[in-house]
């Protein structure tokens, strides 16, 4: 589960999370909504969100989904896969729920991005 050295302020703003190494992303959620009331982080914040390696591939609990509709936009960073319309089920639940997510292949991209949301 995430903890406040999870996020990553990387800009005014722009906030960076890895989700990497955990069993499933139903369990971060409350983390995540934890780590957002203790830093303060406001709704027009951006999230650039990187799973890392781990795929989920089920649905996202609704702590989760908060959580990820809490932020303005989300640059989510899928690697090479962000050339495919529905590049992964996990990225496709984060967007489905915050419109304003899009997929990016490097970090670099997703930080360009962020910056003119």
């Amino acid at each position: 589960m995430p903890n406040s050295q999870a996020f990553k302020l990387v800009a005014e703003n722009i906030y960076f999370l890895i989700l990497d190494n955990i069993k499933a992303c139903s369990a971060c959620g409350e983390g995540i909504v934890d780590t957002i009331h203790q830093q303060n982080i406001s709704c027009d914040a951006k999230l650039i969100l990187n799973t890392g390696s781990y795929r989920c591939s089920y649905g996202c609990n609704d702590i989760f989904l908060s959580s990820m509709s809490h932020f303005k936009s989300i640059a989510y960073i899928v690697g090479d896969e962000a050339a495919d319309h529905d590049p992964i089920a996990h990225a496709a639940i984060v967007r489905s729920d915050t419109s304003n997510t899009h997929y990016f292949s490097t970090y670099d991209d997703a930080y360009s991005w962020s910056l003119t949301q």
